[in-house]
């Protein structure tokens, strides 16, 4: 009766041990999808960035201030508005409360989102609404069926990292660039176009063969 029992709890880990590999295996699959669908959205961030750093470097902040900026806040459009407003000299009040109202699309676009996740656990919903941009809203609604949420956590995880590191060459740079041209208009309207084709290109994926 013991070796029953023994040969029971050998079995009983086995099917454990195959289970946690193969959801290991997912989940890296998962991930590596992630990478791969957020690297368009990566690619397109280091123009948005150079924007964005060399209005850092023309208002004589810190790059500390642009990495945390862009790392606690992380929502392009709002980073321009409240970063114009604070060279202006607005009130924290006035920042916030614009910064609100600009990314009051991000409930509707989060509650959008979260009717496609596929079971996610309660810590994950906090994490995956603090990476939804208009960007990655684009890709993950993109993708068919339900959503993993480890699969949406890492687009939104490669997107986010990609941010604030793309500032600091933009910024080391900034004196050549600011020499020339005007920072702004000329690397926030390359950034737009640049995030429309590869946006564009990852619509038409299947279509034109890329997989």
């Amino acid at each position: 009766m013991g070796v029953v029992y023994d040969n029971l709890d050998v079995e009983l880990a086995l099917v454990r041990r195959i289970k946690e590999e193969n959801l290991l295996r997912v989940e890296t699959q998962n991930v590596m999808m992630g990478l791969k669908d957020a690297f368009p959205i990566m690619i397109s961030y280091f123009s948005i960035a150079m924007a964005f750093g060399l209005m850092i470097k023309n208002a004589d902040l810190l790059l500390s201030d642009g990495i945390l900026f862009s790392t606690v806040v992380f929502a392009g459009a709002s980073q321009f508005m409240a970063l114009n407003m604070l060279i202006t000299g607005s009130g924290w009040i006035s920042i916030i409360a614009a910064t609100f109202l600009l990314n009051f699309r991000h409930f509707i676009m989060s509650a959008s989102l979260g009717s496609r996740l596929q079971k996610p656990r309660r810590w994950q919903i906090p994490i995956i609404a603090f990476g939804v941009t208009d960007e990655t809203f684009s890709v993950d609604m993109a993708k068919e069926g339900s959503l993993p949420p480890v699969y949406v956590i890492s687009v939104h995880f490669f997107a986010w990292a990609s941010w604030g590191p793309e500032l600091l060459p933009d910024m080391f740079s900034a004196p050549l660039f600011l020499m020339h041209w005007d920072p702004v208009s000329g690397w926030v309207s390359m950034s737009f176009l640049c995030l429309y084709l590869f946006l564009k290109l990852k619509k038409e994926e299947k279509p034109f063969g890329l997989h």
